[in-house]
């Protein structure tokens, strides 16, 4: 009993493996507008990985600014007024960036579906007419388009971009721990932040 249903998992496993597919092939069905739309989606991604790191940094400025000036209220006034500021171009950065991220990846991955779904279409129109009579029915065909197709999309659309920004993150928090562990070289870089 054993031994039969062994066989069954390779081949299950086997043909699962046939049906995936590398990442770079996602982007087989891309155009020059796709690609701007990856490329405009990608950098939004970034900038708004590295976003929260410079929150960070001018957070603990402001907090500073609060130590350093705790006698003078006019000196701290306008410290705590420029950090506001500061806050508020990160803010609007940020929009823009998170916007550029997801709306660039949505829009790429709607683009590289829909064709994908002309290309499935046309390869099961070009069929001969005993397939639709002994091995498919329109019911399948329909839904296996319909899911196939929203799985890339979820798998363009937004995990690309989400891992571009989480990646972004993660990179940008270990470049900075090891600066912080070299106390002049972290001098050096904040005065140029």
């Amino acid at each position: 009993m054993a031994e039969v249903a062994e066989p069954k998992a390779v081949a299950e496993a086997k043909k699962k493996k046939e049906q995936s597919l590398p990442f770079y092939q996602l982007s087989s069905f891309a155009d020059k507008y796709d690609w701007l739309f990856m490329i405009s989606g990608s950098l939004g991604a970034i900038v708004h990985g590295s976003s929260m790191l410079v929150l960070f940094l001018l957070f603990g400025e402001l907090v500073n600014g609060f130590g350093k000036n705790q006698m003078d209220l006019k000196k701290m006034t306008e410290e705590v007024s420029k950090y506001a500021l500061y806050f508020v171009y990160q803010g609007l950065v940020v929009y823009i960036s998170s916007y550029a991220e997801i709306a660039c990846w949505m829009y790429t991955g709607e683009r590289k579906v829909s064709t994908l779904r002309k290309k499935y279409l046309e390869a099961v129109l070009i069929q001969d007419v005993g397939f639709f009579d002994i091995d498919a029915r329109t019911g399948d065909i329909v839904f296996s388009v319909s899911t196939d197709t929203r799985l890339v999309q979820d798998a363009i659309s937004e995990k690309v971009g989400n891992f571009i920004h989480y990646l972004t993150t993660r990179v940008r928090r270990m470049m900075l721990a090891a600066i912080l562990r070299n106390e002049n070289l972290t001098t050096s870089l904040l005065h140029y932040l």
